[in-house]
């Protein structure tokens, strides 16, 4: 037996009963019998359990579909913003003149521009955690790749 922080004994052996439960079966005064279970599963870093498997590539297949969507919206906005970017380059030159219509389209652009910039923005904040997720996916399926060759 082992005395954690809190002064009550660990229980060293649990179960098997106990130990196939999910932890939402659990009874919630079970604490010793999952700090067992949760250093039984560390001792073994190879095994995980299927569910979080399935949540880790449940949640690769969504940030990648993230990107892919943020990819489509930046493109789509793409024109428009860099069209705003060059109107705006003429507002810093004095030789240049600027017409009413002009300032309208450019405050039109500017919302156009804010909404590619953050979309920018979003992918490439995305593409940082798409890249792990791609890496959970190779690390799954890196087997079919070198097959299919």
């Amino acid at each position: 037996m082992t005395t954690p922080k809190n002064g009550t004994k660990a229980v060293e052996a649990t179960t098997p009963a106990t130990v196939s439960m999910a932890p939402a079966e659990r009874p919630v005064d079970d604490e010793p019998t999952r700090s067992t279970e949760l250093t039984e599963l560390a001792a073994v870093p190879a095994l995980k359990p299927t569910q979080t498997a399935e949540e880790e590539i449940t949640q690769a297949i969504q940030v990648l579909s993230n990107l892919a969507t943020l990819k489509l919206k930046t493109q789509e906005s793409k024109d428009q913003s860099v069209e705003v970017l060059r109107k705006i380059e003429s507002l810093f030159k004095l030789e240049e003149p600027i017409s009413p219509q002009d300032l309208e389209e450019l405050k039109t652009g500017f919302k156009t521009l804010n909404k590619f910039a953050l979309a920018v923005n979003q992918y490439y904040e995305t593409k940082t955690k798409a890249e792990a997720a791609k890496q959970v996916l190779d690390a799954i399926l890196g087997s079919f790749r070198s097959n299919s060759n």
